[in-house]
């Protein structure tokens, strides 16, 4: 499989899982969900154990950490935010939470490995952010049913 299509089909599944979680949460709830899809996944995983134990046994210690870091970190806190954000507002408000994922990034290597952003990075995540807060703007439209009500009052 060439890499462009292990991408579409990661976006494709990442799609699906976001469409089917919002009723399986108002099913299971939000823990037990997170808890079921990592589990989930992990029996997948599993056709890579038969080397697994030797693999762990002969990493270093930092390979562990890292490891047992990546597993609970980028994985199942934010897979329980994401479920928790879904559970109280819908896939498609919970996805807009994705764009804050490079500005999180940015400040992370900007202060743990002393990565100084350029001024064209910091002005491009200032731009993204200022969309995504307009998508939570809430505008009231005026349609002509109220205008008409407001002037036969008034008139």
């Amino acid at each position: 499989m060439e890499l462009a299509h292990g991408f579409l089909l990661a976006a494709f599944s990442e799609s699906l899982y976001f469409v089917f979680q919002g009723s399986m949460l108002k099913k299971y709830g939000f823990l037990p969900f997170t808890t079921y899809s990592i589990w989930g996944a992990t029996v997948c995983m599993l056709v890579y154990f038969p080397g697994f134990l030797h693999e762990i046994i002969h990493a270093s210690l930092e390979a562990n950490l890292s490891g047992i870091y990546l597993g609970i970190f980028p994985t199942v806190i934010a897979y329980l935010a994401l479920a928790y954000i879904t559970s109280k507002t819908g896939a498609s408000e919970a996805a807009i939470s994705f764009y804050l994922v490079p500005a999180a990034a940015l400040m992370i290597s900007w202060v743990w490995l002393s990565e100084k952003p350029s001024f064209l990075t910091l002005f491009g995540g200032l731009f993204t952010l200022i969309g995504v807060s307009f998508t939570h703007l809430k505008i009231e439209k005026k349609t002509p049913q109220k205008n008409l009500k407001k002037n036969k009052r008034a008139g």
